[in-house]
């Protein structure tokens, strides 16, 4: 009885004891480490007490866990006193208390104190393993993620639905193909395969892991679709460059009655935008005023980027102007809108209006402001404006970088643009794939093929090999350079090239004459299932040309329609002129441009007159060289052809006549130019002008040069070239 009294009035004073630590955690840290000193001072006597003690003091320590308290103190070092005490007393070996260690390190993002715990649990049941799982897939730690899956694998302890959505997502977040194969034959086995939640993680992994015909057949497999799933898969169609097949989800959704949600809205007026289709972007828009989304200021910055994209500036405005309240993101996708679309000016207003709203630019604000100067050919302006954003302080980014030197490319400024790119290296600033794609076709225009091969060895270096855009700058780049071997070698390298990139190798073929090489390119391309757009049948046309095939070049024309459904546009049209042209034909060439059913543009013309000049045909080159002025009148070199036409036909009053025409015009020739880049340095040279430091040696091998082409027979054709001169 004596004892039984003694353990009572023990057990009094440990619950006296566990209260009070209870109210100090509570209150001040202080009070906190006081008692926990009391409790450390009287651990003795409590491992003396039975197991309701024990019970009450893990119960104690749980609460010490829980959100209540956790909210309400500065949580990660006291729980990491708390930890350390639970050790001391002996009661964190308790499954109970380990499981709520586990879980509030997880809640706090403390992955590596969770693991710590995880480690000392002789066997993890399946919920910690859940949520292991899913911390670290949510955190993005996706091969770490793998890895616990994998111990569980190897523990046979069966996988949740839970564990195998979170385990897919890793896989996606590391688009590996291979193990999310793995998963996907597990969930089979398992039974899972009819779970919709899984089966749309799935969908998901196939479409990040590039194979949209895998995610494409995991989808029509599904039973049951939810509106998740329809999200999912329009959105792996318009992730992977199928658009068009993004959109007819969006039609098949609505036929199968599943409503689409807030985000389906945001996704397919991206694809809209994307796809630069107006008429489908005012569809959506209906469909979301039905619904009552166009109120929602994510839904209508998506709109007005949809409007902005499709050059419809004016509704963009409007519906700016409508959203209710508007956040940074609206003001930046207004201001690239006006930058976009030419209209600095405009992005310069609301630039200003927007930080007198209160609305402070960020570094996106400033990238669309110093990417429209740039691009309107206001380069003064753009580095304006990106000295001012330094000047307050704000870095510039990839992106800032790209932008001025895009602006400087796209604006025939070439030296800048690759000095741009020496100042981005030393800033500090890493050059994406972006960059990349823009720099080489600048080295491609001034056939600068040292730094091509610079940019290359930095292409791979990077990983940017794989990037689909740059590759086929780079294959341009060396085509372009001369080095056809080398284009076609990178272009090998691509095991899923896209039409971009066989549509540059197929120009890069027709650009050296390599007909046949081109047209074998072509074949090859419809036997891979990659079905060619107009600017195919541009290289195709071209190829044909080259090579005087005129056969071969109608089949194709007429193939266009009649086999792929396109319709042939001015750029074809001047391709087949140019064909039938050089091969003679210029009765054929006058028919086609009588029968267009499109405008003939100077391109046409152009090639008309080129091929009167070459085959002496006056009359018709008269009648090409008037639609020339008409559509072209500055253009000095047509007047050139037209008095070279004359020249070449005896008709001196004719070239007298031109002369005088160009001269009333105010027209001047420009002296022709050429560069050769040697040991790293780019030589340009005009006609006529003997500024080079090596003129001397230059124009003796010239000597030499001529010497030997006339002993080996050559004639010049000279009939022109005495009337280039004005």
């Amino acid at each position: 009885m004596a004892r039984m009294m003694s353990t009572m009035r023990a057990l009094n004073s440990a619950m006296t004891l566990i209260l009070e630590l209870k109210e100090a955690i509570l209150q001040t840290q202080s009070y906190k480490l006081h008692f926990l000193a009391r409790i450390q001072h009287r651990n003795n006597e409590i491992k003396l007490i039975s197991g309701s003690l024990m019970n009450y003091h893990t119960d104690c320590i749980s609460n010490l866990f829980s959100n209540e308290f956790t909210e309400k103190l500065n949580w990660d070092s006291q729980r990491k006193e708390s930890h350390a005490y639970m050790v001391k007393t002996g009661i964190e070996n308790v499954t109970f208390n380990q499981t709520k260690l586990v879980l509030t390190y997880l809640e706090s993002g403390n992955l590596g104190g969770a693991f710590q715990v995880l480690n000392k649990i002789p066997n993890p049941n399946l919920f910690l393993w859940t949520a292991m799982i899913r911390a670290y897939t949510k955190q993005g730690y996706y091969a770490e993620a793998l890895i616990l899956f994998n111990e569980i694998h190897a523990a046979e302890i069966k996988a949740s639905p839970f564990i195998l959505a979170s385990v897919i997502k890793a896989c996606a977040g590391l688009k590996t193909l291979q193990k999310g194969k793995e998963i996907h034959c597990y969930t089979i086995s398992n039974g899972y395969e009819s779970n919709v939640f899984l089966s749309g993680a799935l969908v998901d992994m196939y479409a990040k892991c590039k194979r949209i015909e895998f995610a494409c057949q995991m989808f029509n497999k599904m039973p049951q679709r939810n509106v998740v799933t329809w999200n999912v898969a329009i959105t792996g169609y318009a992730q992977n460059g199928y658009p068009e097949e993004a959109f007819n989800l969006f039609h098949q959704m609505q036929l199968e009655e599943i409503k689409p949600n807030l985000i389906t809205m945001i996704i397919v007026l991206r694809v809209c935008a994307s796809l630069r289709s107006l008429q489908q972007g005012k569809e959506v828009h209906s469909y979301a005023i039905k619904a009552g989304y166009d109120l929602d200021v994510a839904v209508g910055t998506v709109l007005v980027n949809m409007y902005v994209k499709c050059r419809n500036i004016e509704d963009a405005c409007y519906l700016f102007e409508q959203i209710p309240e508007r956040n940074l993101v609206s003001w930046n996708v207004m201001i690239a809108g006006f930058a976009q679309n030419g209209k600095p000016e405009d992005a310069q207003r609301l630039f200003c209006q927007m930080q007198l709203e209160g609305i402070k630019p960020d570094v996106i604000t400033w990238n669309a402001m110093i990417a429209g100067y740039a691009q309107s050919g206001c380069g003064d302006e753009a580095l304006k404006v990106f000295d001012q954003m330094q000047t307050l302080g704000i870095k510039p980014n990839v992106v800032t970088w790209n932008s001025i030197i895009a602006g400087y490319a796209q604006n025939e400024h070439k030296d800048k643009a690759l000095k741009s790119l020496h100042q981005m290296l030393l800033s500090g600033a890493i050059p994406n794939s972006v960059t990349v794609a823009s720099v080489l076709p600048v080295c491609a225009d001034i056939a600068s093929l040292h730094h091509g091969k610079e940019i290359h060895a930095y292409m791979v270096r990077c990983g940017f090999m794989s990037d689909i855009i740059a590759g086929s700058a780079l294959v341009d780049m060396y085509a372009k350079c001369g080095n056809v071997e080398i284009a076609h070698n990178v272009f090998d390298k691509f095991s899923r090239a896209d039409l971009v990139l066989w549509n540059t190798m197929i120009a890069g073929y027709a650009m050296h004459g390599q007909s046949e090489c081109a047209l074998t390119l072509f074949n090859q391309m419809q036997k891979e299932n990659m079905k060619p757009d107009h600017v195919t049948f541009i290289g195709v046309l071209s190829a044909c040309s080259h090579a005087g095939l005129v056969q071969k070049g109608w089949e194709h024309f007429f193939s266009m329609n009649q086999v792929y459904n396109i319709q042939p546009q001015v750029e074809h049209y001047a391709c087949m002129v140019d064909l039938l042209g050089r091969a003679g034909c210029l009765d054929e060439a006058h028919r086609i441009i009588i029968n267009m059913s499109i405008q003939p543009d100077s391109r046409i013309w152009g090639a008309l007159l080129s091929a009167c000049r070459t085959h002496c045909n006056p009359e018709l080159g008269e009648w090409a060289a008037g639609h020339l002025f008409q559509v072209d009148p500055d253009n000095i070199g047509s007047y050139v052809l037209l008095s070279n036409i004359y020249a070449a036909a005896g008709r001196w009053d004719d070239v007298a006549k031109t002369r005088i025409l160009m001269r009333d015009r105010g027209l001047q020739k420009k002296p022709g130019s050429s560069w050769v880049e040697v040991k790293n340095r780019t030589h340009t040279f005009t006609a006529g002008d003997t500024s080079h430091p090596q003129m001397k040696e230059i124009y003796a091998m010239l000597d030499i040069l001529g010497k030997q082409m006339k002993l080996a027979g050559y004639v010049p054709k000279t009939k022109f070239t005495n009337h280039d001169e004005d």
